[in-house]
């Protein structure tokens, strides 16, 4: 830690906050601990016990920002931490920076363009390249995209990565994008990664044949954004969180019962629009050249 670190972070933070003022995205508070979560089979929350009740510190602001988009239909944002059960590495820590925003409205192109901009304010300007899941594949790995199970372990034999032929494909899948793919990505630009598979959608909405409107944005070959043209309905987003619970309970995991009726709820009424949360650390880390999060922290206690 020192005194630098400190003035450069508030910096970074002050210049965020000013450029959404000026767009007109109101900074809101939503809790960081709170009885509900989120039961992506991706992200792994943090669960305690406090008074008898189990709660969870959030790993997104995601579920309350979206119930205040549904009831005030306005563009909002939290820059605030997040917690992930994640092992702590060079490039993550179990509690760590996150701004997740939302504008509402058919604004799938301008979310990504600021995100873009908000990465520059920090990075410095750099070429922004987008290119589809499908056109990624294919530039990095010589071959169409083909999601099977046969195709990916060629790939992975090919690349020489080693695996077990009892894995499951989406596993193989998220092996090769991440050991071949991934370090590829955001050399001396910003990288866009555009139109996820749907097992990949997570709570994007569908569009065209097998393909998510969801983004991820990646730098130095780690990725610091994942956005949506976000799912609405609340029948439609209790099927995806009911899906991951079963996925979960199947591996062992917490369930994270009970599930958020009150969210649910909220995505009927929600308007058409777009959210995307950025890791501000890993941001931050390359703003500041360094190699290791505890060069950009002021805390790293894991």
């Amino acid at each position: 830690m020192s005194k630098n670190l400190l003035l450069k972070r508030a910096h970074f933070k002050n210049q965020i906050r000013a450029l959404l003022q000026e767009r007109g995205v109101i900074e809101v508070d939503v809790p960081l601990l709170y009885p509900k979560v989120c039961p992506d089979r991706c992200v792994e929350p943090i669960s305690l016990s406090l008074h008898g009740q189990k709660l969870y510190l959030q790993p997104s602001p995601e579920l309350n920002l979206k119930k205040i988009v549904a009831k005030e239909r306005i563009d909002c944002y939290s820059l605030n931490y997040a917690y992930r059960a994640d092992s702590s590495s060079p490039i993550h820590h179990p509690e760590f920076l996150m701004l997740e925003f939302y504008l509402v409205g058919p604004r799938y192109e301008e979310i990504k363009s600021l995100t873009s901009e908000i990465i520059m304010l920090l990075c410095g300007t750099k070429a922004v390249h987008t290119r589809t899941y499908q056109e990624v594949w294919q530039d990095t790995l010589g071959v169409c995209y083909e999601r099977s199970h046969k195709a990916f372990e060629a790939l992975l034999v090919q690349n020489r990565i080693a695996f077990e032929p009892y894995w499951e494909k989406n596993l193989l899948e998220d092996l090769l994008f991440g050991a071949v793919i991934q370090p590829t990505l955001g050399q001396d630009c910003i990288d866009i990664i555009d139109g996820f598979p749907l097992h990949q959608s997570a709570l994007a909405i569908e569009v065209g044949e097998d393909r998510a409107a969801r983004y991820e944005v990646f730098i130095d070959g780690f990725e610091v954004a994942n956005g949506y043209d976000e799912l609405g309905g609340g029948e439609l987003n209790a099927q995806r969180f009911r899906y991951w619970q079963r996925q979960r309970m199947q591996d062992g995991l917490d369930p994270c019962d009970p599930l958020d009726y009150d969210f649910f709820e909220a995505m009927d009424h929600l308007p058409q629009c777009c959210g995307v949360a950025l890791g501000l650390d890993r941001i931050i880390m390359r703003a500041l050249q360094c190699g290791h999060l505890t060069e950009s922290m002021p805390f790293y206690w894991a």
